[in-house]
């Protein structure tokens, strides 16, 4: 995928410490919105950035405007997947200082009479 005109891209990662932004997402439907955002995929640019061992997440990374962005695909909706996901993303991107739950809010707490 080739770069947005005119936008900036930040130099190519030297390893997955050079990650500061996390997006992760329940559903392939919120996945694949956000994938269609990033301008550019690190990923088809030659190595992927791999993850530590006993990692079970999937990821995608690449650039959305001038920031690296790691893309985390959830196995399930709910505040335990999250919070499994987040903290596992978080051992193999352990620079990550920012992190967006994106989707239909599936891991925002309240009862049914919220929905």
């Amino acid at each position: 995928m080739a770069t947005r005109p005119g936008s900036d891209r930040p130099p190519r990662p030297n390893s997955r410490n050079d990650f500061h932004i996390a997006i992760l997402c329940a559903l392939t439907l919120e996945a694949d919105a956000i994938d269609a955002v990033f301008d550019f995929h690190w990923d088809d640019d030659g190595l992927s950035f791999d993850k530590t061992p006993g990692d079970p997440n999937a990821y995608v990374t690449g650039v959305i405007g001038r920031h690296n962005v790691v893309l985390a695909h959830m196995p399930g909706m709910g505040v335990a997947s999250a919070a499994s996901v987040a903290s596992a993303c978080k051992t193999s991107f352990p620079n990550i200082s920012l992190g967006l739950v994106v989707g239909i809010c599936g891991v925002v707490p309240g009862s049914e009479e919220d929905e």
